[in-house]
């Protein structure tokens, strides 16, 4: 099928420290929807280490999620990214939840403004989960809005979406690791998807100065590249104590 990942490689990662695998009596099946395909690739990560009774099922485009959404079994929960091309504005959302009313629809982005959250969920999805989240705190509320619960971030996030929430950028791994406030928010916007053009603009300094603060932040994490910084962003590297 066009458009879609089916993400059943073997793990690439084999542990994160300081958290537990979850068990659990039954199968839940997700649907994750973004056209970066590291970025799925990595949410799969998340679940091979937390939960191997929860199947994930990754879509690159909307027409192959859509054409998915038409066989059965259906998925528990669908999570999708806010700026997935053909569904990024709250009317797209609306219009996919009111196609699908038999499936629990979620939104995961890199932004974090407090209204867009609310807006969503008046929309009709189920939960808003921001990327900078830890791991495990992902896992949460997949199982959460999977379960048929509602999730909203539990820390206070700012009325401007974009806006780094306050304590995220000072969180006790980012001090451990001697990240610098500006590096990390460069990270955050490389896990996010953003090349370093779009990180450029959405934080007003050049481009060039984006590339230097990615080489720092690469040192300081102990990786290569882009691939195993993305990687070690999503495995929590930024909220170890």
């Amino acid at each position: 099928m066009e458009g879609e990942v089916v993400l059943a490689s073997q793990p690439m990662v084999t542990s994160i420290r300081h958290v537990r695998r979850f068990e659990s009596v039954s199968e839940l099946r997700l649907f994750v929807a973004d056209d970066h395909p590291l970025i799925l690739d990595c949410i799969k990560s998340i679940f091979q280490v937390l939960d191997t009774m929860l199947e994930v099922t990754g879509f690159t485009a909307i027409s192959a999620l859509e054409e998915a959404l038409e066989l059965h079994p259906r998925p528990d929960l669908v999570l999708i990214d806010f700026q997935m091309p053909g569904l990024a504005s709250l009317e797209a959302i609306s219009v996919f939840i009111e196609r699908h009313r038999d499936v629990r629809v979620a939104v995961i982005s890199g932004q974090e403004g407090s209204q867009l959250a609310r807006e969503l969920i008046r929309c009709g999805c189920c939960g808003f989960v921001p990327k900078s989240l830890a791991p495990s705190a992902i896992h949460h509320a997949v199982r959460q809005m999977a379960g048929g619960g509602q999730f909203l971030p539990p820390f206070p996030i700012d009325s401007e979406a974009g806006s780094p929430p306050a304590g995220r950028v000072t969180a006790p791994g980012c001090h451990r690791l001697g990240l610098t406030r500006r590096e990390v928010e460069v990270l955050r916007a490389l896990a996010d998807g953003s090349t370093n053009k779009q990180i450029a603009r959405t934080l007003c300094i050049e481009e060039v100065t984006v590339k230097l603060h990615l080489r720092r932040g690469y040192a300081k994490l102990a990786v290569r590249n882009r691939i195993e910084a993305v990687r070690a962003i999503f495995q929590g590297v930024l909220d170890q104590t």
